[in-house]
């Protein structure tokens, strides 16, 4: 009878492969029974990748959309801050200036004025709002804040009024210092002269923040802001009358300024309402994405336990034999 001999070396090279297979084969299966899903993707599913490959890309897609809408969700809601400070601070100095009458005296006067170059400061630092070092209302420019500072802002005002010689004169100076192509926009405004990128939510989506701080409403503003403060200037050829008369004419316009702020927010409200329902789309496209991505990838787990077991019981059985093997001498095989 013949037969076929194996030898030592070989037969050592035989049971590490085993070995090795074995392992290998008990971690995979460890880490799917932990995780539920396929460690080798390929073996899983056949080979086919498209139908995961596409679903990683939403994903991906889906997660940029994410965080674009947490960005517009961020600029929103610090623009409508800055906006429910202005129409604070204008309200205040429009019910302030609205008490000027002919009667009024210095002490009074110099009381709104006082009030005013705080709301300008006030309005200015809204308008220069900016999240993450990106200004708000400085449209595609954001190299650096809307709006000088208040301080230069009335330095500009002053020299553009400096001639004035009368209540007519000053509202006519007022008037071409914020007219397009005026000082306001070359010696105040530094922002861009084009709106900032609409934020894409996908879906064929976008919502566009197109306030700037050369908007109308912010002009109109300012410049009754700075009228109430350059009124009170005592340099300026006004009687004591003529400044009243200013002071309670640009406190009556700043009451349909707030108006034409509450608009503004109106506006900014509706479209942060459409950033809440783009956000709330995309968190439940995330979610069905992620579960078409787990369905894809899943185990049974049953069947995963199973064949566990007998990957062990396999690698028990082949310690017991290599065990076994070791032990053999020539006094065991002659006995």
């Amino acid at each position: 009878m013949s037969f076929t001999s194996i030898g030592d070396l070989s037969q050592s090279l035989m049971t590490t492969r085993q070995n090795s297979l074995l392992k290998t084969q008990l971690t995979r299966l460890t880490q799917e029974l932990a995780s539920g899903q396929a460690a080798d993707l390929s073996a899983h599913l056949s080979g086919n990748l498209s139908d995961l490959s596409d679903i990683e890309h939403q994903i991906t897609v889906n997660n940029a959309l994410a965080n674009v809408s947490k960005e517009a969700g961020f600029a929103t809601e610090a623009m409508q801050t800055a906006m429910e400070t202005i129409r604070d601070e204008v309200s205040t100095l429009a019910s302030a200036a609205a008490l000027i009458n002919d009667s009024a005296g210095p002490q009074q006067r110099a009381a709104v004025t006082s009030l005013a170059e705080g709301v300008l400061d006030a309005v200015t630092s809204a308008l220069n709002i900016d999240v993450a070092g990106r200004p708000l209302f400085a449209g595609t420019d954001v190299s650096g804040p809307a709006l000088a500072g208040a301080d230069d802002i009335l330095i500009a005002a002053r020299a553009a009024t400096s001639g004035v010689t009368g209540p007519a004169s000053l509202n006519a100076a007022m008037d071409a210092f914020f007219a397009p192509g005026g000082a306001y926009e070359t010696l105040v405004y530094t922002g861009g002269t084009t709106d900032m990128s609409p934020f894409e939510l996908g879906a064929g989506q976008s919502i566009a923040l197109d306030l700037r701080a050369d908007s109308d409403v912010f002009r109109d503003a300012l410049r009754d802001t700075i009228t109430l403060v350059v009124a009170g200037d005592a340099a300026l050829p006004l009687t004591e009358g003529e400044r009243a008369d200013l002071m309670s004419d640009a406190g009556a316009r700043l009451f349909g300024v707030e108006a034409a702020v509450a608009g503004a927010q109106a506006d900014l409200g509706y479209a942060q309402s459409r950033i809440d329902a783009a956000s709330s789309r995309i968190a439940a496209e995330q979610t069905s994405l992620g579960l078409a991505r787990n369905d894809l990838l899943a185990v049974d787990p049953f069947d995963t336990a199973t064949e566990l077991e007998n990957v062990q019981f396999q690698l028990e059985m082949l310690y017991t034999v290599t065990a076994r093997s070791a032990r053999l001498n020539l006094m065991n095989f002659l006995s």
